[in-house]
């Protein structure tokens, strides 16, 4: 992908992202929650060459998780707008969402309809989607996460979809697991982005076959946030609606 062939050409060394994910490491494992992602020199080496480092970590108890790690060449609070900034962009296509109520700044509850092609059935969900207050205090506001896991009312939560959201809500299926979260720290020339997602889409689809696809769109699920990062300031500006930083500050717009 172009935006990561520019990492190459911008990235810093092997050396200098272990700085940043080791400085990074002891407040992750305090204040993260996630669990926290193994890098090795291998992973260092390869993200210093402009690659998504990634594997799959195997869960006791629920479906596995794809991890992915790059830098991005983009600061953290412009990478944070873009992957935010969900009323004028968005991550994946074929996505429907719709802000519920509870939603505050800092804290969104979110419908999500998915279009899947045919054969199969299109999956729905409703997602509590959270910023870490206490690990970007912790790290004076270096660290930015972003989490997201299942409404704890299961599928009651759908009594809060308005009924015109989506056509033909009834027909899409409930995904059973559908947690992750986004990891921004700062390092030299722009960020390293750590991303996580497990999911169960439910219906025929293995288990197995959801995680691979995964693993396998790391790379330009990552390389759009990178698109959004650089889209931020010509887009961010004016009367922008605010968005808040992990603590619930605003970020100021920049001027139109």
């Amino acid at each position: 992908m172009l935006l990561l062939a520019q990492a190459l050409a911008q990235s810093p060394s092997a050396e200098d992202l272990r700085v940043a994910w080791t400085g990074a490491l002891p407040a992750l494992q305090a204040h993260s929650e996630m669990p926290v992602v193994t890098l090795d020199q291998q992973a260092f080496e390869l993200m210093a060459q402009g690659e998504v480092y990634r594997y799959r970590r195997q869960e006791s108890e629920s479906v596995d998780t794809a991890v992915g790690v790059a830098f991005v060449p983009y600061p953290v609070e412009d990478l944070w707008l873009g992957a935010i900034d969900d009323v004028h962009q968005h991550l994946s296509d074929g996505l429907t969402e719709t802000w519920l109520p509870g939603t505050v700044p800092g804290h969104k509850v979110l419908y999500q309809h998915f279009d899947v092609p045919a054969p199969f059935d299109d999956r729905h969900w409703v997602i509590i989607i959270e910023s870490n207050q206490a690990l970007y205090e912790a790290t004076s506001g270096v660290v930015w996460e972003r989490t997201w896991d299942l409404d704890p009312r299961g599928i009651d939560a759908l009594a809060d979809v308005p009924a015109d959201t989506v056509p033909e809500p009834e027909a899409a299926l409930w995904t059973p697991v559908n947690r992750g979260g986004w990891q921004l720290i700062p390092v030299e020339g722009g960020s390293l982005v750590v991303y996580q997602v497990s999911s169960d889409i439910g219906g025929h689809i293995p288990d197995d076959l959801v995680v691979r696809f995964a693993l396998a769109s790391l790379g330009s699920m990552i390389g759009h946030l990178a698109e959004l990062g650089a889209a931020t300031p010509a887009h961010y500006v004016g009367d922008h609606f605010l968005i808040v930083r992990p603590d619930g500050s605003p970020i100021p717009a920049r001027p139109s």
